[in-house]
């Protein structure tokens, strides 16, 4: 039977395995990545069911139900390997594996170093490119301590989203917890972040864009501490 001692084995085992290899682009053109598999079923759910002549109200309707399937199949996914790992420390390692691509901090340090990397160089066209890929704003006006800035700021919001927040999910519940979780987190990026969508939050009921880590039933943040710590107030996104 697994235990928090497990979880917590396999979810250090899964970090190491991150750091080591990442997800090699060899793996990824084979079967893809866990979370573009997430993507395609919310584009999926996107496509049938978002109607645009729809009244806000249905649109949260909607969109909470959506949520609740996507979380529930990735949670359940979870839970239906978790029961078949050996007990032992082979099955810890296999949880590894499967906990493995759900984590990201080997990408996030390579992406930041690679702006890091000209920045120290002096070559800041090249720098800015490169922080064009983890950051949403337009970088072609920052100049050397602007690029800095962004690149930290993406470094601190994105090891919230692909490292903390994920161990923690997945240090309390094994594989249902961490997959939740990034079912959670791509709900958000896709549906929470998008163009004229809103949130409601409650119990207060008022508006608030969702973050990052800000979809459905996903603990809300402050950007500065958000290290997967719950507060009060749970966010809904609904259609765009």
């Amino acid at each position: 039977m697994a235990t928090f001692m497990t979880f917590a084995l396999t979810m250090a085992l899964a970090l190491l395995l991150d750091w080591l290899f990442g997800w090699p682009d060899w793996l990824y053109a084979r079967i893809g990545h866990p979370v573009t598999w997430i993507g395609r079923g919310i584009s999926e759910l996107d496509t049938r069911l978002n109607r645009q002549d729809a009244s806000r109200s249905h649109r949260i309707l909607v969109g909470a139900v959506a949520s609740l399937f996507v979380v529930a199949t990735c949670a359940g996914a979870g839970l239906a390997l978790q029961a078949m790992l050996p007990d032992g420390i082979l099955g810890v390692v296999l949880g590894a594996v499967l906990a493995w691509p759900l984590l990201a901090a080997r990408s996030l340090h390579d992406h930041v170093a690679d702006v890091q990397q000209p920045l120290a160089a002096g070559n800041v066209e090249r720098a800015r490119n490169a922080v064009a890929m983890i950051v949403g704003r337009d970088p072609a006006k920052l100049d050397e301590a602007g690029i800095a800035r962004s690149a930290i700021e993406s470094l601190a919001e994105n090891t919230s989203d692909g490292v903390m927040a994920p161990l923690f999910w997945g240090v309390l519940f094994g594989l249902p917890g961490i997959a939740a979780y990034k079912a959670v987190n791509t709900l958000d990026s896709m549906i929470g972040r998008s163009a004229n969508n809103d949130a409601l939050i409650f119990p207060d009921g008022s508006r608030y864009d969702l973050g990052p880590n800000l979809s459905f039933f996903s603990p809300c943040f402050p950007s500065s501490t958000r290290w997967a710590l719950p507060r009060k107030y749970f966010c809904v996104p609904y259609w765009k």
